[in-house]
């Protein structure tokens, strides 16, 4: 497995203040997809916002993963156990 990982630094940014558009998606995550990759993970708490856009971008050559409802379930896993002690 390789991992590419593109610079989307300034996406949080960007979708703070209303001014993501599909170009930039498109011109930050091509050139992974063009080097091999076939999923793209989302990994930052603001991309849910996003995450139509960068599939429907990405559609036919990547699968865009989600891990917000995953990383959710395990918080409420660990605050349980907190709980019970």
């Amino acid at each position: 497995m390789t991992v590419i990982e593109p610079d989307c630094s300034d996406w949080s940014y960007l979708i703070e203040h209303n001014a993501m558009n599909d170009e930039k998606i498109k011109n930050d995550i091509q050139p992974a997809i063009e080097a091999g990759a076939d999923v793209i993970v989302l990994g930052c708490t603001h991309y849910h916002w996003i995450e139509e856009r960068v599939s429907a971008i990405a559609a036919g050559k990547a699968v865009v993963i989600q891990p917000e409802t995953a990383v959710v379930a395990q918080l409420e896993r660990v605050l349980q156990t907190l709980v019970v002690r």
